[in-house]
């Protein structure tokens, strides 16, 4: 297991290491979300579950679309911290499945499925019409809410 996080509804979701198969561009989990859509920090995935409610809930199969907003902070006189919105912003989706699952040892949850930018944000890659790549400013500005 690589993180975990509970949403505002109480949901406990964990990030597995999965797999990714570039090839046949399948996949679940960090590496998932790593080597497909360009999530290299995986407290992106911990900061935004712990801070956002899931759209849909299909059977245990959570989708959150979380906004985020670009900020600068500089520090100023005495240390005190200044943060000013960049007008850059994106909406992450985030799948995940919290049932127990053949597919795991002992029958946990599978957890994260895919995390990826929604194209049209700030900074997004639109690869193909269904691959994104995420920005590094996500990545790098962590907490991001």
């Amino acid at each position: 297991m690589i993180a975990e996080a509970t949403d505002l509804d109480g949901n406990h979701v964990i990030m597995r290491r999965g797999y990714y198969d570039a090839v046949t561009r399948q996949g679940f989990g960090w590496d998932k979300a790593y080597w497909r859509h360009g999530v290299v920090n995986p407290n992106v995935f911990k900061d935004l579950i712990s801070h956002s409610q899931p759209i849909s809930n299909t059977g245990g199969t959570l989708v959150y679309e979380v906004p985020i907003n670009r900020v600068r902070c500089t520090s100023g006189l005495f240390g005190l911290i200044s943060c000013d919105d960049t007008g850059e912003s994106l909406t992450m989706r985030i799948v995940a499945n919290t049932n127990a699952s053949p597919e795991i040892p002992g029958g946990g949850q599978k957890g994260l499925i895919t995390m990826y930018p929604i194209a049209g944000g700030s900074g997004v890659v639109e690869i193909e019409p269904t691959w994104t790549w995420t920005p590094p400013w996500v990545n790098n500005n962590v907490p991001i809410n």
